[in-house]
């Protein structure tokens, strides 16, 4: 019994801090892209981090459904525990 626990808890840990860091990625790219398109940011520039942003979520989802639908939903989980730290990091409305 417990030898089909340990491989699920380890897809679940890895999708979990997987996505927590690239949550965490992805949040701190879209505060600086805001501030990019608020200052004096270049056009190209801002374009660029969002594709950037949205390449690197998207690559990590694909890569953690190759794990089953188990580590995908923990990498998500973890992307919005992201999102809890980057707005009492960066402020705003949750």
């Amino acid at each position: 019994m417990t030898a089909g626990i340990l491989p699920l808890l380890l897809h679940f840990a890895l999708g979990l801090a997987a996505g927590f860091a690239v949550g965490l990625l992805h949040f701190r790219l879209l505060w600086w892209n805001t501030q990019m398109l608020l200052g004096s940011g270049s056009a190209v520039a801002a374009i660029a981090v969002v594709v950037l942003r949205f390449a690197v979520l998207i690559g990590a989802f694909v890569l953690l459904a190759q794990f089953g639908a188990l580590a995908l939903l923990a990498g998500a989980v973890g992307v919005l525990a992201a999102r809890q730290v980057a707005v009492r990091r960066y402020g705003g409305a949750a």
